[in-house]
């Protein structure tokens, strides 16, 4: 059965040459609740034919807050639609909620053929897509779309936000639970893929994660793993041509890895030369070790509550590149000289670090490395002090200072340059 809630709303918004007129779509909700629908279901509604209502016409501008819903079992014998542009219309905030239904094809919280999708969402709590899935998918940019999975099977790929020719940014893929077959994607598209994320708390991930793929620069997305099961690779960031830099992946919890994943910081398919390294950071904070095939392309590792004489926090079977890396290391329960941190575990070489610090709270770490054996980056702690901002603190405090709103971030960078100044003057800082 179909229902229809609220009007179509068609609003002039200008008139142009040729007696042309602008027009907005907004405000209508379809819910779909059981039955079968055999053409594709357009939340700005569609003519008798099954097809788009007016946007086979350039005139229309935006298409925006329109709701479907699919529920009871429904079955769709073709694709669903928050909303459709077939021209240069503006996809805006629309919504597709999918809780018990089947999907013959593709489900999308919007899309434009000619024009941008934003902050546009499909949300899918049960059934079954057959094919792929989107946030949003406009031909030019496609801006905070996104994509939630809680439970169901999406039997394509998954995208938080698709374009065409445009930028892909801050779009979003969460998956609490459910199964998606194929690659997985915060965003993807032709032109630059920036500051899109993929986080994932439970379910399986059949393909490759990507937090922002590109044919030209993926930088500054993000990947976030808390639980799960991972069947191939993962990218923080994966360019065909450009540059993949600055993306993160943070790993935690109990996920599960293939024996055959490999985690990139940074990918480039066409271009070895290309930046794929610089501030893509690895972060670790898991309850077991994590075990997969290999790392690579990480200026910077971040292993956070780490235990000492516990097995390696990383274990795997590719040797592991540190030459340019730099290692924080975050210690967690009791620690005293003559104990071991143990940090990778390769069946290959594991090179020496760049750089690596070790704390626990204010306090630094001295430490020497085990040399014997190539295989592994582990450390024998030596002593212990206070780090040096961490005795300006007591410098403060026993000189009467007042510290005015700057919380513990003080005691890097510039609040440590006002601390030790105050020190000396004996005056109150305020910021």
């Amino acid at each position: 059965m179909i229902k229809k809630y609220r009007a179509v709303k068609l609003l002039l918004m200008s008139c142009v040459i040729l007696n042309i007129c602008s027009y907005s779509i907004m405000a209508q909700e379809i819910v779909i609740n059981g039955g079968v629908v055999n053409h594709a279901v357009y939340g700005n509604g569609t003519d008798p034919d099954g097809t788009p209502i007016l946007t086979g016409y350039p005139v229309v501008k935006y298409i925006s807050n329109n709701i479907v819903t699919i529920q009871g079992g429904a079955e769709v014998k073709n694709d669903v639609f928050g909303a459709m542009s077939v021209g240069y219309g503006e996809v805006i905030s629309n919504k597709v909620t999918i809780t018990n239904g089947n999907i013959a094809g593709e489900a999308y919280g919007g899309k434009s053929n000619k024009g941008i999708v934003q902050g546009n969402i499909l949300e899918m709590t049960g059934g079954i897509i057959n094919n792929d899935a989107f946030g949003g998918y406009g031909d030019t940019n496609a801006l905070t779309n996104k994509l939630t999975i809680t439970n169901g099977n999406i039997v394509g790929k998954a995208y938080g936000g698709k374009s065409n020719k445009g930028i892909v940014l801050n779009n979003i893929l969460e998956m609490t639970g459910g199964t998606i077959n194929k690659d997985a994607f915060g965003g993807y598209g032709d032109g630059d893929a920036i500051s899109n994320t993929l986080n994932v708390s439970s379910g399986t991930i059949k393909g490759n994660v990507m937090g922002g793929k590109s044919l030209v620069n993926a930088n500054n997305n993000k990947v976030i793993i808390s639980g799960g099961e991972f069947l191939a690779n993962v990218y923080g960031g994966k360019s065909e041509k450009g540059e993949a830099v600055g993306n993160t992946v943070k790993i935690s919890g109990a996920p599960k890895f293939s024996s055959n994943t490999v985690i990139y910081g940074g990918h480039v398919t066409t271009n070895e030369a290309a930046k794929v390294f610089t501030g893509n950071t690895l972060n670790l904070e898991t309850e077991n070790p994590v075990v997969l095939k290999g790392v690579e392309n990480f200026e910077h590792y971040n292993f956070e509550k780490v235990t000492v004489n516990a097995p390696a926090v990383l274990q795997v079977v590719d040797g592991v590149n540190l030459w340019s890396s730099k290692v924080e290391v975050k210690l967690e329960g009791e620690a005293k000289e003559g104990d071991t941190v143990t940090l990778i575990e390769s069946q290959g070489i594991v090179s020496i670090v760049n750089s690596l610090n070790l704390y626990k709270g204010l306090v630094v770490y001295e430490y020497k490395m085990v040399e014997k054996n190539p295989n592994v980056l582990a450390l024998v702690l030596k002593n212990s002090r206070l780090i040096p901002q961490a005795q300006v603190i007591n410098e403060v405090a026993s000189a009467g200072i007042v510290l005015v709103g700057q919380g513990i971030g003080f005691i890097a960078g510039r609040g440590v340059e006002e601390a030790i100044g105050a020190v000396k003057g004996k005056e109150c800082i305020e910021v």
